[in-house]
């Protein structure tokens, strides 16, 4: 009932919403044996269901087992991440969508859960490294049982290599590639002036004083003009004040 709820679920918001609540069902169970048994009746589902999914409804039963796999770990977080809990949902994968007993035809279960199962987990804040390891045991099985190249190459590509180097993580990419390149520009040396800017400098002496600069009005220009004529004689300042005077009187 519940897979033809999602079947018949029409328009893009509804379906997420509707995965949403299915797969949080596993946290309204009155005990962690419940919870497992619904996901493991869940995985027997679509395994049963898989191949009469058309490709119009396939993309939001892939949302759905998105979630399933996100509220699984969900799930062990709220039990404290405890062995046994954990032991427990590794099996319902092993016995679920990573069984060998599923058929070419149902492939696409196998390598969505691959796809899902590091950015998912790492979603749900697992910072164990042996919680990590034994949810990998069905992944390790199915890397020995697997007999098609594909899933070989989904195994390796999308669980084992992101987890072996962990800076390509969804976890590390968080800080993207701009962060990166900040870090390397910082890292360079300053630019040198050009020619044209130092040629600029050298011709303006009294920039130390404040200068005229291509930002100073031009009456400031003037009065500091008048400020550096204080050393000359009395008569020639008193004739060059004037003419400043007169020039001031002018520009306002």
């Amino acid at each position: 009932a519940l897979f033809y709820c999602m079947w018949h679920s029409d328009k893009p918001l509804v379906q997420h919403e509707l995965a949403a609540q299915l797969a949080a069902l596993v946290h309204v169970m009155p005990t962690f044996e419940a919870s497992a048994l619904y996901l493991s009746t869940f995985w027997a589902t679509m395994a049963r269901e898989w191949q009469g999914i058309d490709h119009h409804r396939l993309n939001k039963f892939l949302t759905l087992m998105r979630r399933v796999c996100f509220e699984s770990f969900e799930l062990l977080k709220k039990q404290g991440w405890a062995e046994e809990r954990v032991l427990a949902i590794a099996q319902v994968l092993e016995e679920g969508p990573l069984s060998h007993r599923l058929g070419a035809s149902q492939s696409g279960i196998r390598t969505h859960v691959c796809d899902v199962f590091v950015p998912e987990l790492l979603r749900a804040g697992c910072e164990s490294a042996n919680v990590t390891h034994l949810l990998l045991e069905p992944f390790f099985g199915a890397l020995g049982s697997a007999k098609d190249r594909p899933l070989l190459s989904r195994l390796a590509a999308s669980v084992f290599e992101p987890l072996a180097m962990p800076e390509t993580t969804p976890a590390d990419g968080i800080r993207g590639d701009d962060s990166e390149e900040e870090e390397e520009a910082a890292a360079l040396p300053a630019p040198e002036p050009s020619a044209a800017v130092e040629a600029e400098e050298e011709a303006d002496p009294l920039e130390d004083d404040g200068g005229w600069g291509a930002d100073a009005s031009a009456a400031d220009g003037l009065e500091q003009l008048a400020e550096a004529t204080a050393s000359l004689s009395t008569d020639d300042a008193a004739a060059l004040e004037a003419e400043l005077d007169k020039e001031l009187e002018e520009f306002s």
